[in-house]
């Protein structure tokens, strides 16, 4: 037999959790969903969103709830400059090709103390000419907006014309945002720069 209190418990789980058409917050404008796992809510609030990753499974899987909160404010739209260098160094990066200028890549790596060293522990040829290994990519997406660069949709061929750049912060970090802005106007995340971790 139900007692009074896991009752009345019953009746507030329910109108916390059916009454938002299916969604746990408010003002939900996009919900993604992964599987039995994870769901993202993401509120929308003019230029910020916060996203609500849900851990579906709660500690029932491996005993730890791994649902967090991101709160994204976005700057306005960057339209991406004209790509001009004498020659170009290019990667893939998930569905984009990434182009830099092949000269201030170096010059800019150069600049972070890279030495032949550190660039071959991670496969990355001093001069360039190569790349092998799996971090690669995640660290030279690194350098967008901060020398000359290019995005090209790899399926399409479609040029990016801009970027979101905008701060984020969760429970326990906090950052940058890179987000394009594809051929369909879909805003699209592209990567984070880490700039503190609790």
């Amino acid at each position: 037999m139900i007692t009074n209190s896991k009752f009345l418990f019953l009746i507030i789980s329910f109108s916390f959790f059916g009454c938002r058409n299916g969604n746990y917050f408010n003002n939900v404008c996009k919900v993604e969903i992964f599987g039995d796992s994870l769901r993202i809510e993401t509120e929308c609030y003019g230029d910020s969103i916060i996203k609500h990753h849900i851990d579906l499974k709660g500690i029932s899987d491996d005993g730890f709830d791994s649902s967090f909160n991101v709160t994204i404010k976005r700057e306005k739209e960057k339209s991406i400059p004209k790509f001009e260098c004498d020659e170009d160094f290019k990667f893939n990066y998930r569905e984009y090709e990434i182009r830099y200028c092949k000269e201030e890549l170096i010059t800019e790596l150069g600049k972070q103390g890279w030495t032949k060293r550190i660039a071959d522990s991670i496969g990355v040829n001093i001069q360039m000419d190569s790349l092998v290994g799996i971090n690669n990519d995640f660290i030279l997406i690194g350098y967008v907006d901060q020398i000359n660069f290019q995005i090209i949709e790899r399926e399409t061929k479609d040029t990016v014309k801009s970027i979101l750049k905008g701060s984020y912060i969760t429970e326990f970090s906090g950052g940058t945002l890179y987000e394009i802005i594809d051929s369909k106007r879909d805003t699209i995340e592209l990567f984070q720069r880490n700039s503190w971790m609790r």
